[in-house]
């Protein structure tokens, strides 16, 4: 009988380490799977991804913003409304150019950031959202002509040592801090993002 339940103790663990093992494959096996569903398309087309987000965010806010509001501003000296519109706007064809790509010919931007703040002086809201668009068009269209062989160049960025990748990395968090910024712009005046309007529906629904 002693022989017995130390046989079937002995079962009882081999069993036990058994099935944490099957667990341990199974878990190895899933993570594997996992993994083999999502494939990095690569910096280029995941920061063309991101711009993407920040684009239709700010053409919705840019669309949805009153007229009467694109002159306001929270101080004096800030930008304001179609300021920041046409700031982003401005820097999606300026910064290309320190990569050595030129904006279309009918665009004034030259690397001289004086023809920016030119720009920014656009304020008719549907040229506004126009040239936004055109902007960001133009900003994906360089990110993917970029040579992958350039990623690793290095270069300065505003007198920082970087490379073309993180230059290209710092272009799209610029679009993302002035987002934010037309965010507040757009609370402030009572306009909520269409968004988050689209997930307070949905809430009370």
């Amino acid at each position: 009988m002693k022989k017995f339940c130390k046989s079937g103790k002995i079962l009882t663990n081999v069993f036990t380490v058994t099935l944490l093992l099957l667990n341990s494959v199974f878990v190895i096996a899933q993570v594997q799977i996992s993994s083999q569903k999502y494939r990095s398309k690569g910096v280029k087309a995941e920061l063309i991804e991101v711009v993407s987000v920040a684009e239709k965010k700010i053409i919705s806010l840019a669309e949805i913003m009153p007229v009467k509001h694109y002159d306001w501003r929270p101080g004096q000296g800030i930008r304001s409304v179609s300021e920041v519109y046409m700031h982003i706007a401005g820097t999606n064809y300026w910064l290309p150019i320190m990569l050595g790509y030129l904006p279309p010919e009918e665009i004034p931007i030259s690397d001289d950031f004086n023809t920016i703040i030119e720009y920014e002086k656009i304020t008719d809201k549907d040229t506004v959202i126009n040239i936004l668009e055109g902007s960001f068009k133009h900003l994906k269209k360089i990110i993917k002509q970029i040579p992958d062989a350039r990623l690793d160049e290095r270069m300065d960025i505003f007198e920082t040592p970087g490379t073309v990748r993180s230059f290209l990395i710092f272009a799209t968090t610029h679009i993302h801090e002035h987002l934010g910024q037309s965010i507040a712009y757009a609370r402030i005046n009572g306009v909520i993002p269409p968004w988050s309007r689209q997930n307070t529906d949905s809430k009370q629904n």
